[in-house]
């Protein structure tokens, strides 16, 4: 079943609210914790519809996330080792294939074969 529109109920709305002023004020060791709530107590069914994207309220809690550790430049001092660079690399090449798939199955630009007997 597709979903079209908005699905958000008050809660959920009170609920992500409330988890995006804790990602924001906490303090660094205990900024996950939110997030982590956000993944046991909200479903997938709540999404917001933007533009015909559907954004699930754990999305949107990273979201948050991102823009505090940006804006309060937590990222700075941090390295990579290789495991860290293993796993990006990972990462990408997995997200590669699994969008070409994906092309695959919902249509190509190629023009379908025709088999002759």
């Amino acid at each position: 079943m597709e979903q079209s529109a908005t699905n958000v109920t008050f809660f959920a709305a009170i609920f992500i609210v409330a988890i995006s002023i804790l990602i924001i004020v906490l303090p660094r060791r205990l900024a996950v914790l939110p997030v982590m709530m956000t993944v046991s107590y909200l479903t997938l069914g709540q999404v917001i519809d933007v533009g015909g994207l559907h954004f699930t309220w754990f999305r949107l809690a990273l979201l948050v996330g991102w823009i505090r550790v940006l804006s309060r430049r937590e990222f700075e001092g941090l390295s990579f080792n290789i495991i860290d660079k293993a796993f990006i690399v990972w990462a990408a090449v997995r997200s590669h294939y699994v969008h070409s798939q994906a092309r695959g199955v919902m249509g190509s630009h190629r023009k379908p074969t025709r088999l002759s007997l």
